[in-house]
C-alpha cells in the first residue's frame, strides 16, 4: 500500500494534466448559449403559465356549469312525519345495580302498539 499523501498528490497532478487537455469554449460562445438558455427557460415558463391559466379557466366554467344547473333544479317536496309520542312521567326508579357475580339485571321493557 502506498503512502496516503503520495496518492493525494499523484491525483492532483494528474487531474491538472487533464485539465490542461481540455479545449474549453471562448467568451463569445459562452455567451451565446447562455442567452440560448435563459431564452428557452423563459419560452417554456410563458407556455407553462398559458397552459395552466387555460385549464384553470376551463376548470371554473365546467363547475360553474354544474353549481348553476344544481341550483336551479327544483328540490323535491320533503315533509316529516312526525308521530306523536305518549308522555309518561319520567321513572322514578333506581338504576339497577350489580348483584354479587357482576352481572345486572334489567327490569323488562313493556312495549305497546
Amino acid at each position: 500500500m502506498s503512502n496516503p499523501m503520495t496518492a493525494i498528490r499523484d491525483y492532483v497532478a494528474q487531474s491538472v494534466a487533464e485539465l490542461k487537455k481540455v479545449s474549453w469554449p471562448s467568451r463569445d460562445v459562452t455567451l451565446r448559449y447562455s442567452v440560448l438558455v435563459i431564452a428557452i427557460s423563459i419560452a417554456l415558463a410563458a407556455f407553462f403559465a398559458t397552459l395552466d391559466f387555460g385549464l384553470r379557466q376551463t376548470v371554473n366554467v365546467a363547475f360553474s356549469r354544474v353549481r348553476t344547473s344544481a341550483a336551479t333544479a327544483p328540490l323535491p317536496d320533503i315533509t316529516p312525519i312526525v308521530e306523536e309520542t305518549p308522555t309518561e312521567p319520567p321513572s322514578t326508579d333506581v338504576a339497577p345495580q350489580p348483584s354479587v357475580d357482576g352481572t345486572i339485571t334489567l327490569p323488562p321493557i313493556n312495549v305497546t302498539n
